[in-house]
């Protein structure tokens, strides 16, 4: 598995894979322009990451921070492709926002007095997100 900045190529799949209905219910209404705009172009305040496995891109990862005192916190999404969903330690069963419990598992640290989010199982009806099956 590699990660690497998304390239212009890696427009189609993407925009593909966020259509896929085990990532739309998290990443809804991405059309080409979007995928362009959020994934592909650069952002500052934004780190956005191809996941490549085996030369074909199978989804994306982005994480940022925000570094104002007031509202301090970091952010991390994950994409991928429900052909690459369950098929190793790596890969999460749902393409969803992580849960800040999993956040310390890719070496960022949530603050403990960030209240935490009742989850559901992954058989109940989508009401939310719920977080990586190792959180």
């Amino acid at each position: 598995m590699l990660l690497r900045p998304p390239r212009d190529g890696d427009l189609e799949a993407l925009a593909r894979i966020l259509r896929e209905p085990a990532v739309s219910r998290w990443w809804s209404d991405y059309g080409d322009d979007r995928v362009r705009r959020e994934l592909i172009e650069r952002d500052e305040d934004v780190t956005v990451m191809a996941i490549v496995h085996h030369d074909a891109v199978i989804g994306a990862i982005q994480f940022g921070e925000e570094a104002d005192p007031q509202y301090r916190h970091a952010s991390l999404d994950l994409s991928l492709s429900e052909a690459a969903q369950g098929q190793g330690a790596w890969a999460p069963r749902r393409s969803a926002p992580c849960s800040t419990t999993s956040l310390a598992t890719v070496g960022i640290t949530a603050s403990s007095s960030i209240p935490r989010r009742r989850t559901r199982e992954p058989s109940a009806p989508a009401r939310g997100w719920a977080p990586a099956p190792w959180a």
